[in-house]
């Protein structure tokens, strides 16, 4: 009997395991944030800026660029539990891959041929297949992107506390009326605090 004990431990865990890999799946799955990003090769990277810095210069640039917007993107996804993507051009699979790993990005996938408007509607249509509920598209040309996710947060907490501010002012009035607080004038003290706690969100704005 107890020879045969391990064996149904063994396929508990093993199942116990696959669902928890699939929990986390389906986690990782419910974003994606998408960094469109061009191979930095001289000569195929940002052809007006190599005009006045040279092709040399000009790849560097695009390089720089790119590791930076990507590390910012890995700090941003990996606070909102999402997936980071890098969707390259200019590239093969297997180059692409690596190059993925050399910037620290888990999974790379190609953007295809055609203009930048089918590029970005195939990435679109391959998170959202994938079960992505939310997609954020963006290039590696985004110096200000620790900006935008700062403000993007700042956003979100102003939003919170407009709520909280607007449901609170709404049922202390509504509780006020309901105790006969505000006396005979009520309807028109009543109309004069709602207008004042729109105010009051709009300040906060």
């Amino acid at each position: 009997m107890s020879a045969a004990d391990p064996a149904p431990r063994s396929a508990a865990g093993s199942s116990s395991g696959a669902a928890n890999q699939a929990a986390l799946g389906g986690l990782r799955r419910d974003g994606q944030l998408v960094v469109m990003a061009r191979w930095p090769a001289p000569g195929r990277c940002k052809r007006r800026l190599a005009a006045s810095l040279g092709i040399e210069r000009a790849a560097a640039v695009q390089a720089r660029l790119s590791a930076h917007v990507l590390q910012v993107a890995q700090d941003a996804t990996a606070a909102q539990g999402q997936e980071l993507v890098l969707a390259v051009s200019g590239l093969a699979g297997q180059a692409a891959a690596r190059w993925g790993r050399q910037l620290g990005v888990e999974r790379t996938v190609l953007q295809g041929e055609g203009r930048l408007g089918v590029r970005l509607q195939r990435q679109l249509i391959r998170a959202r297949r994938e079960g992505a509920r939310r997609v954020v598209l963006i290039g590696s040309d985004l110096r200000r992107l620790g900006t935008c996710v700062r403000l993007s947060r700042q956003c979100r907490h102003t939003l919170q506390v407009n709520v909280i501010i607007g449901l609170g002012w709404t049922l202390a009035i509504v509780a006020m009326a309901a105790f006969g607080v505000l006396g005979a004038a009520g309807a028109m003290i009543a109309a004069i605090l709602h207008n004042l706690s729109t105010l009051l969100v709009l300040g906060n704005a």
